[in-house]
């Protein structure tokens, strides 16, 4: 049986008040100028307040982006038939919602903090792509049930090429609306039966 805690208990406003202002903060600034100070004076909270919750600037960034990004619906990949039409529709959408300036400094911020603790960096990527990921594998293993994708096939690795890509596309400079047709015809040509 768990023993009590003692004190107050924890103030969830608080703790939402804190992601929201490190979420804020993240967007004007970047990584670089979150400080757990400037996350407490922006959320109306004690400096002691923050770091009863998190130990340092890392787990809270990582905390901050990963709230936000679970309530965008971006795992929803259709299922119309056609995998390859389904894969290009699916990037466009998803490379779109990256593309926005606030995702886009939260999912910088996420590849900062994750090079800023990397014991956690395999964490926070699977915690961030997981079920983008997921979702993918089980499109390619109901092609491979259609008869449109070979039994075969490396369907991890295929995942893990269509989520990098979308990563990439973040994290370098250039048209976020650069078409996926290639990589689409690429990879439905290494996997198709």
């Amino acid at each position: 049986m768990p023993e009590p805690r003692l004190g107050r208990p924890r103030s969830t406003a608080a703790h939402g008040a804190i992601l929201a202002a490190t979420r804020q903060l993240l967007a004007e600034n970047g990584y670089a100028e979150v400080s757990m100070e400037r996350v407490a004076a922006r959320a109306g909270v004690g400096k002691q307040t923050v770091y009863r919750r998190w130990a340092s600037k890392a787990p809270l960034v990582a905390e901050a982006v990963l709230s936000a990004y679970r309530s965008a619906s971006t795992a929803d990949l259709p299922d119309s038939g056609d995998l390859a039409a389904d894969l290009t529709s699916w990037l466009s959408g998803y490379t779109a919602f990256l593309a926005t300036p606030d995702n886009a400094a939260l999912v910088r911020a996420l590849a900062a903090a994750a090079a800023d603790d990397p014991q956690d960096g395999e964490t926070l990527y699977r915690q961030l792509t997981g079920p983008q990921h997921e979702a993918i594998r089980e499109r390619f293993r109901r092609g491979v049930q259609a008869g449109q994708v070979r039994a075969d096939a490396d369907l991890e690795a295929a995942a893990e090429a269509v989520i990098g890509v979308t990563l990439y596309r973040m994290l370098t400079p250039g048209d976020p609306d650069r078409r996926f047709d290639g990589l689409v015809d690429v990879l439905i040509a290494g996997i198709r039966r």
